[in-house]
């Protein structure tokens, strides 16, 4: 599973934690859990950590792959990123089931 990143921030601090949040290891596992990068930067009240990642950073699947545009998908959050390639239908960006 390998996850693009588009950064929106050139804050060092901030890119690390993303780039935290996003790392997998070889057999595609989060390399750390979302409640142990909670405290590495002060957020403020009220905002999750999901939140905070998605205003600074937009991420996209290499698994997942509009069939109409061949772009990657974007995704907003690590469930919704897959293992393994996805079959969509013919629409743009929908999952066939």
């Amino acid at each position: 599973m390998a996850i693009k990143l588009q950064m929106l921030t050139e804050d060092p601090k901030e890119i690390e934690l993303i780039e935290r949040y996003w790392a997998v290891d070889e057999s595609g596992q989060y390399v750390e859990k979302v409640g142990a990068l909670t405290d590495v930067i002060e957020m403020a009240p009220g905002v999750t950590l999901a939140s905070f990642i998605r205003q600074r950073c937009n991420a996209f699947d290499d698994n997942q792959v509009c069939p109409k545009c061949a772009e990657l998908i974007e995704i907003k959050n690590r469930s919704e990123a897959k293992k393994v390639p996805q079959r969509y239908a013919s629409g743009h960006h929908v999952l066939r089931d």
